[in-house]
């Protein structure tokens, strides 16, 4: 009798401890989702405030006559604390795969040298005036790495989750590998000569039948478009006033270029709408299945936006040599903007369903087309509308500090817009037209 008391007191006493145990782990656990809950209201917090003085001292220092001592010290502040942070999550990886691979002669081979951006001097009369000739041309690039930036490093913090004990597990048993003989093919080659489908399963190709037309329209655009620069910088530098001739064979180009493009996005869309809507939701880990590019694509589209809109109000209000002519441009670059954006989220997700597809690919030339003509437009936004001076009547209406930071704050997104659509167009142009299916190695398909 003793015996079974003594161990029931110790099944009591083991059970009662277990008890503990677990509600010791809920109370933690429900510390931990509070403490992770109040650290993204203060990051969010803090990431606001950087915004607004990240917006706040450029503003001021473009419209203040003093020197910008007082800044640097947040730019410094920036510099430093990204390059700890990203040093210390870099570290917190390397550690992990330390202790979880066990791999004791691991070494990185990608560092390098990394230093701070600095101020270059003003009086210096070689920097100083290689800086000024440059910075309109480097200043987009700091906007376009920082936008890119912020939206992978959004990508980053919506992946980052918590995974309950016993979850991972799970995850890992459902997940099967394929070891059969079925492989999938991601690409077909049509043999003239036997008109059989040939895999290639470990290479990657890119096709370029059916694309010469849309190749010879796109040298001729980039032709116009060269002769349209070399003009500009000519009438620009010539002391006879002709800034007005200069403005006005820009836009003629510039509208051609853009009723061009708007018919050709049309006319693709079009021949592509047989093609299969392939759309899979939580693509590239976004719930709503939109993918990253079509993301960047769509964030640079808000400086276009801006830029045209103030432009189109400018042009309402002011009276020009050009002004009815810049009004038609930019109306003009508006509708591009949409068509063209329309069009490269509805043809990100369209795949070909059958071997006829591949072999016609239909709207591959015209994609050929708007790849190139999106690069001369590139050109023209980077060599010249990236002036606040390019526009003389929007100067004097809004005023010189106000419409110069109107076209700082637009015309990056909008260059970026250029460039990143055409990435956009050569991801749809590289696998829109090829068709994935399994086939067994004993009965190819013929």
């Amino acid at each position: 009798m003793c015996i079974l008391r003594l161990f029931n007191d110790s099944s009591e006493t083991s059970k009662k401890e277990e008890l503990d145990s677990k509600e010791l782990g809920k109370i933690k656990r429900n510390r931990r989702i509070g403490e992770d809950a109040l650290s993204i209201i203060l990051s969010a917090l803090y990431a606001k405030l950087v915004v607004v003085l990240g917006i706040a001292f450029p503003v001021i220092e473009v419209i203040s006559t003093e020197r910008p001592y007082f800044y640097q010290s947040f730019y410094i502040y920036l510099y430093l604390g990204s390059i700890v942070f990203v040093t210390y999550m870099y570290a917190t990886l390397v550690k992990e795969k330390a202790l979880v691979e066990m791999i004791n002669s691991y070494k990185h081979r990608n560092t390098g040298n990394i230093s701070l951006n600095k101020k270059f001097c003003q009086e210096g009369l070689v920097m100083s005036s290689l800086v000024a000739n440059a910075s309109p041309f480097l200043f987009p690039c700091t906007i376009e790495y920082s936008l890119i930036c912020a939206v992978i490093l959004f990508e980053m913090w919506k992946r980052v989750k918590m995974t309950e004990k016993g979850k991972d597990g799970e995850k890992d048993k459902n997940v099967r590998f394929d070891t059969g003989n079925q492989k999938v093919a991601t690409h077909f080659q049509f043999n003239q000569y036997g008109g059989k489908v040939v895999n290639s399963n470990h290479h990657f190709t890119i096709d370029c039948s059916n694309a010469h037309k849309g190749l010879f329209a796109g040298i001729l655009v980039i032709v116009l478009t060269i002769i349209s620069l070399i003009m500009f910088f000519v009438f620009t530098n010539t002391p006879r006033h002709s800034e007005n001739v200069a403005i006005f064979e820009v836009n003629i180009v510039e509208l051609i270029l853009y009723i061009v493009t708007s018919i050709a996005a049309l006319i693709a869309a079009v021949k592509m709408r047989n093609l299969k809507y392939d759309r899979k939701i939580g693509h590239e880990g976004n719930s709503t299945g939109i993918g990253l590019d079509c993301i960047l694509l769509v964030v640079a589209q808000t400086g276009m936006f801006i830029y045209c809109v103030f432009s189109v109000i400018g042009c309402c209000f002011t009276v020009g040599n050009n002004n009815e002519l810049e009004l038609a441009t930019e109306i003009f670059s508006f509708i591009q903007t949409c068509i063209q954006t329309i069009f490269v989220l509805d043809a990100w997700w369209r795949r070909c369903k059958n071997i006829e597809q591949v072999r016609l690919k239909p709207g591959k030339e015209l994609i050929t087309f708007l790849i190139i003509a999106n690069m001369a437009m590139w050109a023209i936004n980077t060599l010249e509308k990236n002036r606040a001076e390019f526009m003389p009547n929007h100067l004097q209406f809004f005023g010189d500090w106000a419409w110069t930071i109107i076209t700082h704050v637009s015309m990056p997104l909008a260059i970026f817009y250029r460039f990143h659509s055409t990435i956009c167009l050569f991801e749809i142009w590289k696998t829109a037209y090829k068709i994935k299916t399994k086939y067994d190695t004993a009965f190819p398909l013929v």
